[in-house]
């Protein structure tokens, strides 16, 4: 893992601490209610007890555990469409908005914005970022689909 590449990652867990929110005990994300066992201690892991809920710093390492995980998913699978895109390549705004996308939708939906990565293996940050907008995702989750959609925009700056 690069140096810059971790740079990006924290930026990205700041971000996502916004998106996502920050809670130390297990919530239904539906309600927001919290989560208690039926019966004993809602555990999750090797025996964690989330009664106790987690730490900040345990929210952030598992946080990037995944955008990382996440991210070399998304990687690998836009080197395997022709022509590829190499993650690494890309200008920092764009990764981190890709960044965020795969930890939100996962790596197999963010490939299936055909319109949107068509755009960015042609350098058209504007229209990758049109293309981001003109989803389901930006009605579903519309903040954080129009920051991602700027970070795009961004990129060519």
């Amino acid at each position: 893992m690069t140096a810059t590449h971790l740079v990006l990652a924290d930026e990205a867990v700041r971000i996502l601490r916004v998106d996502e929110g920050a809670r130390r005990h297990a919530y239904d994300d539906a309600t927001g209610a919290n989560v208690h066992a039926p019966v004993g201690r809602l555990s999750i892991g090797i025996g964690t007890n989330l009664r106790v809920g987690l730490d900040p710093e345990e929210m952030d390492w598992l946080c990037r555990h995944r955008l990382h995980k996440e991210t070399a998913r998304l990687a690998d699978m836009l080197t395997d469409e022709p022509p590829p895109v190499f993650l690494d390549q890309l200008p920092d705004k764009a990764r981190i908005g890709l960044m965020l996308m795969a930890y939100q939708l996962g790596a197999d939906d963010v490939v299936e914005f055909h319109r949107m990565l068509a755009a960015i293996r042609k350098g058209d940050w504007s229209g990758a970022a049109e293309e981001a907008l003109a989803s389901d995702w930006k009605r579903e989750t519309p903040k954080r689909a129009k920051r991602v959609a700027q970070l795009l925009r961004e990129a060519g700056e």
